[in-house]
Parts: structure tokens; C-alpha cells; sequence
């Protein structure tokens, strides 16, 4: 449990935040009975499961980072969203026009300038995009290395724990992390989120 442990560190070190831990309680409480309505639950895509897979290793692994252009927005069946719904939105916007984009081959060959048009809204773009496909391409090499070896081993496993360390283990770039007092502190966001995407994709 090497995220706890980090985690532990930073709660213990923090310079400028503080957990208070009278009001975690209060909080648990306020959410028990919380209606969580996952997103990918309603999009409207038909997609088979492997593909709602690669979906979603394709929408998380560039989620990330988002404040630097608050211009960037997409139109999406009637909405208006920014940040990491609008990446999303984005991918389905393609999705939509060109069903060839869930195909490994056609991602392989996916350059720059076309991922750059796919991402543009109102002349405006994402910040990091670089980054943004340097990850997106990252995944799908990996995936592609893998073949059917991949999804035989996504559903082998069986713990969200199990999950989250196949993730950051087969995939570097979903294993954030900083330095902190020669500590390697482990975030882990987008690996999590990923996480949360595939166990809600496993109950459908």
C-alpha cells in the first residue's frame, strides 16, 4: 500500500494544508447516500466492451491539467463543457464521424497535426496537447503490444486494488509522482479515475 504510506507522509509534513479530521466523519455521512451518475454511463455510444476499454484508456490517459486555456470548450449535443468533459466530448465528437478512431492500427498512425484537428474547438486548443498525444500514443503502443493479451488480462483480475497496480505497472505515464523529502510520493489521479472507469464498464 505504497500510496497510503506517501500519503501518511504528506499528511504528517504538510507546510500549508491540514486534513481536519473531525470533520471526515460529517462528510462520510453527507455522501452515503450520494446518486453517483457515472459519465460513461449515458453517452450514447454503441460500443462493444472492448472498445468502451479502450475508450476509456484513451480519454484518461490525457486527462490532466486543464486551467491553462479556460477558452478551450466543445459543443456536445447541445452542451457546452470545458476541462476534462470536453476532452471527452472530444474523443466522442470523433468517434461519431470516424468509427475507425477505436481501431489500434488507425491509432498507431494517428500524427499530430490530425490529433491536433480532433482536439480543436473554436480555433482553440487544450493546453499540453503535446503531452496529451505523447501519452495517448504511449497507451496505445502498449495495448497493441499486448494484443488480446491485454483485455484476457484486465479480466483476470479481480480487485480495484489489483486493477490500480496493473494500471501504473503496465503503463508508466498513468504512475504520477513527485519527490518530497527523498520521498516518492505517488498520486496516482488519472490511474484512479481509470480505475472508476473500468469497474463501472465491468457491471454493464
Amino acid at each position: 500500500m505504497r500510496d497510503i504510506a506517501t500519503l501518511k507522509h504528506i499528511c504528517e509534513n504538510s507546510q500549508y494544508v491540514a486534513v481536519d479530521f473531525e470533520k471526515i466523519n460529517a462528510f462520510l455521512n453527507s455522501v452515503e447516500n450520494w446518486d453517483y451518475n457515472y459519465w460513461l454511463a449515458d453517452i450514447g455510444l454503441k460500443l462493444s466492451e472492448n472498445e468502451c476499454i479502450l475508450f476509456a484508456f484513451i480519454c484518461e490517459s490525457m486527462n490532466f491539467c486543464f486551467w491553462e486555456n479556460r477558452n478551450w470548450y466543445v459543443d456536445y449535443d447541445g452542451k457546452k463543457s470545458g476541462g476534462a468533459v470536453a476532452l471527452f466530448y472530444s474523443v466522442m465528437n470523433e468517434i461519431e464521424s470516424n468509427p475507425a478512431f477505436l481501431d489500434i492500427d488507425y491509432l498507431l498512425k494517428l500524427d499530430m497535426s490530425s490529433f491536433s484537428s480532433i482536439m480543436e474547438s473554436k480555433n482553440q486548443v487544450p493546453p499540453l496537447l503535446a503531452e496529451r498525444f505523447k501519452n495517448l500514443k504511449e497507451t496505445i503502443a502498449i495495448i497493441a503490444s499486448k494484443k488480446e493479451k491485454f483485455y484476457e488480462e484486465l479480466f483476470s483480475v479481480t480487485s480495484d486494488l489489483e486493477l490500480l497496480n496493473y494500471i501504473v505497472k503496465n503503463f508508466s505515464h498513468f504512475d504520477d509522482q513527485s519527490e518530497l523529502d527523498g520521498q516518492n510520493i505517488h498520486f496516482n489521479k488519472r490511474a484512479i479515475l481509470l480505475t472508476n472507469d473500468l469497474y463501472n464498464l465491468s457491471k454493464k
